[in-house]
């Protein structure tokens, strides 16, 4: 197959090139397998990569479908999984050197896609123990952003893998894990689409955690649309009966939808705020109605109480390896760990208590409406020796990790320095349909998702 031969623009095309006939998936899985072969040697973004099994799984889909068996919409296609999730007879590393250990058995969604015919072609870097937002991580590897290859800026953490997988056009794809941004931050840092689903909407067995109360299960791709057959796969063992989900009568000029006030935008890059608020616009001038939020505790309040649970519950975890100077733990992780065993139970349970009224006031402030909309960064990439680990960009996602509410990243244009910015689009507790469809409309009427960096068109 021959590069011009490969003339899909996006997945949907691939879905359809697929049904008509018109592709093969070995054909796609070799395409996809060449992309990593010629650019993940600079990017970095994949731990392990299963050429021969993902071929053999091509040839298998494809000889189903030729004999009339279509397993769901994605049979067929290719996705990367972020590297903490178990896979049968493969090492689970989560970011640590220190995970040698082959598993011996799969996690609950790697058994999903498996049954919807899904391809896993590998495995993408993540920070260590995925206990950061900014995508750093010294002992295996940080993955470079695509969008400036001259500097090695931050890719968001910490799926940072899977989301420069996606936007350098080496998957269709991917899987990552999100407990307080680690989804939405590296899809806006990489101009890419990226989902956190509401907490235990999709399950966790199998998956390493950070933060049992927080973590959720989460997939990127370039665009919203192949996202919602992807959710359906990995939120029900039977999600071949739910493809009847109806999106005709889903109108967005219909929807109501809540902005920050100005002065929760104070610290926000500028670029970011003129991006945001020229989404907002362009929503209104649809005839969406955008109210302002009230909101009923300040953003510092969600980051202490998210916090403290975050960190007591990943203490749980790796706290005691954390305390052994002589392990490879990296110097923005040991010191975070070793604050969650300091915690004492008393604050613990107050976290719990306050994430509890949060939930209550957040619902009563935001009564009426469909979504919330915040830039989904404070910033946009910068260089990876700038991170500051104590101030992670992610003042907006974590409170919907808090509140088990679902949240989605969009591209919504660039900075001066041609840099990414996402807007973050949230829903209520399992309102994770509406708010892939609310994302698939503003992106039928944009073009930012459609971009990529130079030199690495998707298709």
């Amino acid at each position: 197959m021959t590069k011009t031969e490969f003339t899909f623009n996006n997945t949907s095309e691939l879905q359809e090139g697929i049904k008509k006939g018109s592709i093969t998936s070995v054909e796609i899985v070799n395409h996809y397998l060449d992309k990593i072969q010629r650019l993940d040697s600079n990017l970095h973004a994949f731990v392990e990569v299963y050429a021969d099994e993902a071929l053999n799984a091509a040839k298998a889909a494809d000889t189903m479908r030729s004999n009339g068996l279509l397993l769901s919409p994605l049979h067929g296609l290719p996705i990367a999984i972020k590297d903490l999730i178990d896979i049968e007879g493969r090492v689970t590393t989560a970011g640590s050197p220190l995970n040698r250990e082959v598993k011996n058995s799969s996690a609950d969604i790697v058994n999903l896609l498996k049954k919807a015919g899904v391809i896993v072609i590998g495995k993408t870097h993540t920070v260590q123990f995925a206990f950061g937002a900014w995508g750093n991580n010294e002992h295996m590897g940080t993955p470079k952003n695509p969008w400036n290859l001259k500097m090695h800026l931050t890719p968001g953490g910490s799926s940072s893998g899977s989301a420069v997988a996606v936007a350098s056009g080496m998957v269709p794809l991917a899987i990552g894990t999100d407990t307080g941004g680690s989804i939405r931050v590296p899809a806006s840092f990489c101009s890419i689409t990226g989902m956190k689903t509401t907490v235990n909407t999709i399950s966790t067995k199998g998956i390493a955690p950070l933060s049992d109360s927080l973590d959720t299960v989460g997939v990127f791709a370039k665009d919203a649309a192949p996202l919602l057959d992807l959710f359906k796969i990995l939120s029900s063992s039977e999600f071949e009966k739910n493809y009847e989900f109806q999106t005709s009568n889903f109108e967005l000029s219909k929807l109501r939808m809540g902005r920050l006030h100005p002065d929760e935008l104070n610290g926000v890059s500028p670029d970011v705020i003129h991006a945001y608020e020229q989404s907002i616009e362009k929503l209104i001038e649809l005839g969406v109605v955008v109210e302002t939020i009230n909101m009923p505790f300040k953003f510092e309040a969600v980051a202490k109480v998210s916090s403290v649970i975050m960190l007591a519950e990943a203490a749980t975890e790796y706290g005691e390896l954390a305390k052994d100077l002589t392990k490879p733990v990296d110097s923005s992780v040991r010191p975070r760990l070793i604050a969650g065993t300091q915690l004492t139970a008393t604050e613990y349970v107050s976290a719990i208590r306050a994430q509890s009224a949060m939930k209550q006031e957040f619902a009563k402030a935001t009564a009426g409406l469909d979504s919330i909309l915040t830039p989904s960064s404070v910033c946009t990439p910068i260089p990876v020796e700038a991170a500051n680990h104590d101030r992670p960009p992610v003042r907006y996602t974590r409170l919907f990790n808090l509140l088990d509410m679902c949240a989605i990243s969009i591209p919504i244009g660039f900075d001066k320095d041609d840099l990414p910015i996402g807007l973050q689009i949230g829903g209520r507790t399992n309102d994770d349909e509406k708010i892939l469809l609310i994302a698939q409309q503003i992106q039928s009427l944009t073009n930012y998702h459609k971009t990529y960096p130079k030199g690495m068109q998707f298709y």
